[in-house]
């Protein structure tokens, strides 16, 4: 059998406050606090392609199954705002205006 080459000893462990200046040194900062809306929004938009490619591929991923595609994205919404319209606009007959003159929403009536 042949033998595993030797490994290099690891270097010896930083200390905080090293470990906090090379982290400084390279631009790196703490996962646990929230940036500052300004550096939120330029790190956005440097990363923009990428946020739109990674929502058109979520779109895509969950339209492929639909024979429609990306079409029932739109199509959806207005089969769902015709039927609301039918349902409670045409056969409920019911009206945008709410009567504020109810017996049950009057003081006499408590």
């Amino acid at each position: 059998m042949t033998e595993a080459p030797s490994r290099a000893p690891l270097p010896p462990a930083l200390s905080t406050e090293e470990a906090a200046e090379l982290a400084a040194r390279h631009g790196l900062r703490t996962l646990s606090e929230r940036p500052p809306l300004g550096r939120y929004l330029a790190d956005i938009w440097q990363r923009r392609s990428f946020v739109w490619t990674l929502a058109s591929a979520e779109s895509y991923a969950k339209n492929e199954d639909n024979r429609l595609g990306q079409v029932w994205a739109v199509l959806n919404p207005l089969v769902l705002i015709a039927s609301y319209y039918a349902i409670f606009g045409l056969l409920l007959r019911t009206h945008r205006s709410a009567s504020t003159t109810s017996s049950a929403s009057s003081p006499s009536a408590w």
